[in-house]
C-alpha cells in the first residue's frame, strides 16, 4: 500500500509539472474521429483534419505542416518523441507525452502505426469453450460372464454448455520509459535522450547502449517500474452432463443399463506473452548531441523531409511492438492472439458405481473416465497499447 501512495504522488506532481509546459505541440498531433480515442479535456476534433487541436485554435492542419498548420522545419522534429529514464526527469525545452493520466500514452505499450492516437489491447483475458457428446471410455469393458464381442461404450453424455476459463494477465515483461517532445523544433538531443538504432553499434561516442531495456517490452509511463510475465495460465473445471440410459452393446444384443453418473473434467494450459514484436537496439546520449543520422524516433504526424516511415503498411514496423535487444530483428515472432494448445482433456472417475443387465455383463468398469476434446476460442492478448508512427532520419542527419 505504501508504494501505491509513493507512485500515486510521483504521477500526480509529475503531471503538475507537465501542465506548467506549453501544450502547443498538442494541437494537430492526435487523431480523432471514427475509430479513434475522443479528444482530452480542453480540445476539439478539427473536421477538416480528423486531428485533436485546441478549443481556442483558428489555424488548420496541415498533411505536413507543423501544429499550425506553417511547413514544418528543415528536420521536421516537431512533432518528434524520443525516451527518457524516468530518473532522469524532463529536460528543458521539452514536455512529457506520457506521465499524465490523461496522455494517450500513459502507462500504454508503443505500436508502430502509420497514423498517431488508435489505441486497443486489454490487461487479461479467458477462454471459453465447451464439452461435446461423449460415450467411449478410455478403459476396457469388464466381461464377467465369459461373452465377447462387446465395445467400450459409456452411457452417452450430451453435449455440455458454453463455459469459461479463469482469467490470467497477458502483459508481456516490460520497462517503463518516460517519452519527451521538443516544445519547439531542436536539432540537438539532451543529454540522457534514449532513441532507437537498427544496427547493433551506437551511433557515435556520444551515446552507449541502453542495457536496462533488454529482453523488455517497450512501454511509456511516468516513473521508473517493470513489470509483466513471460507466460500466463488458464484452469478449467466444468462437469459433463449427466448420463442417464445404458448403450454398450454386446454380441448377444444386450443393452445393459447404467447407473446415473457423470464425469468432472479439469485442467490447465499456459501460453507465452509474446505480442507480434520486433526486437530494437536503444542508444542513450550521454551528452547533450547534435541528432545523429540513422537515428528511429517516434511521431505524432508523419515527417517530412529527411525522414522515412518504417511503421506505415507493409513496413517493418507495421503493428509490431518494440522490445530492446543487443541486436536488432525486424523479422516478427509472437502473434497478436493465441490459440491454446490442448485439444483434449481426460475426465474424473464416474461419480457412480455402474449396474449389470441379467447376464452379469458389464457397461463400464467401476470409476471409468473419458478423453473429451475441448475447442478453446481464439482471444486477442495484446496488452493495452498506443499506435505512433516511427521514423528513420537519413544517414546524412539534419539539414
Amino acid at each position: 500500500m505504501y508504494d501505491e501512495r509513493v507512485r500515486a504522488t510521483l504521477i500526480a506532481l509529475l503531471s503538475s509539472l507537465a501542465s506548467c509546459y506549453s501544450s502547443r505541440a498538442v494541437d494537430c498531433a492526435v487523431r480523432c474521429g471514427a475509430g479513434a480515442q475522443p479528444c482530452a479535456s480542453g480540445f476539439r476534433c478539427d473536421g477538416t483534419s480528423g486531428l485533436c487541436v485546441g478549443e481556442g485554435f483558428t489555424g488548420t492542419c496541415g498533411g505536413d505542416g507543423g501544429p499550425g498548420g506553417e511547413p514544418q522545419s528543415a528536420c521536421a522534429t516537431e512533432q518528434m518523441i524520443v525516451m527518457m529514464d524516468p530518473s532522469d526527469g524532463v529536460p528543458a525545452g521539452w514536455t512529457c507525452v506520457s506521465c499524465a493520466p490523461s496522455d494517450l500514452l500513459f502507462e500504454r505499450f508503443v505500436v508502430g502505426s502509420d497514423a498517431f492516437g488508435a489505441q486497443g489491447g486489454s490487461m487479461a483475458h479467458a477462454h471459453t469453450f465447451t464439452t461435446p457428446a461423449v460415450s467411449n471410455a478410455l478403459e476396457q469393458p469388464v466381461n464377467i460372464g465369459g461373452m465377447g464381442n462387446f465395445d467400450n461404450s459409456d452411457t452417452l453424455h450430451a453435449a455440455g454448455p458454453v463455459a469459461s476459463t479463469t482469467s490470467a494477465s497477458h502483459l508481456p515483461r516490460y520497462n517503463d520509459l518516460m517519452l519527451i517532445q521538443p516544445l519547439a523544433a531542436v536539432t540537438e538531443l539532451p543529454k540522457g535522450a534514449i532513441i532507437m538504432i537498427d544496427t547493433p553499434a551506437v551511433p557515435n561516442s556520444a551515446f552507449s547502449v541502453y542495457t536496462s531495456q533488454q529482453g523488455l517490452y517497450i512501454r511509456a509511463g511516468a516513473v521508473t517500474g517493470t513489470g509483466g510475465a513471460s507466460d500466463h495460465t488458464h484452469t478449467f473445471d466444468v462437469v459433463l452432463p449427466n448420463a442417464v440410459s445404458g448403450q454398450a452393446t454386446f454380441g448377444v444384443g444386450t443393452t445393459p443399463a447404467a447407473k446415473p453418473h457423470n464425469h468432472r473434467v479439469q485442467g490447465s494450459f499456459t501460453s507465452p506473452n509474446d505480442p507480434a514484436h520486433v526486437q530494437i537496439v536503444l542508444a542513450q546520449a550521454t551528452e547533450p548531441t547534435p541528432l545523429p543520422g540513422n537515428a528511429v524516433a517516434f511521431f505524432a504526424m508523419t515527417p517530412g523531409g529527411p525522414w522515412t516511415v518504417l511503421s506505415g503498411p507493409g513496413g517493418p514496423l507495421a503493428k509490431q511492438f518494440l522490445k530492446g535487444a543487443l541486436s536488432p530483428s525486424f523479422t516478427s515472432p509472437g502473434s497478436t492472439a493465441r490459440d491454446p494448445g490442448p485439444g483434449s482433456a481426460p475426465s474424473g472417475p464416474a461419480t457412480a458405481s455402474d449396474t449389470y443387465a441379467a447376464g452379469a455383463f458389464s457397461t463400464q468398469p467401476e470409476g471409468h473416465t473419458h478423453l473429451v476434446p475441448i475447442t478453446f476460442s481464439v482471444e486477442d492478448v495484446r496488452p493495452p497499447y498506443t499506435e505512433v508512427i516511427i521514423a528513420k532520419l537519413a544517414p546524412a542527419g539534419c539539414p
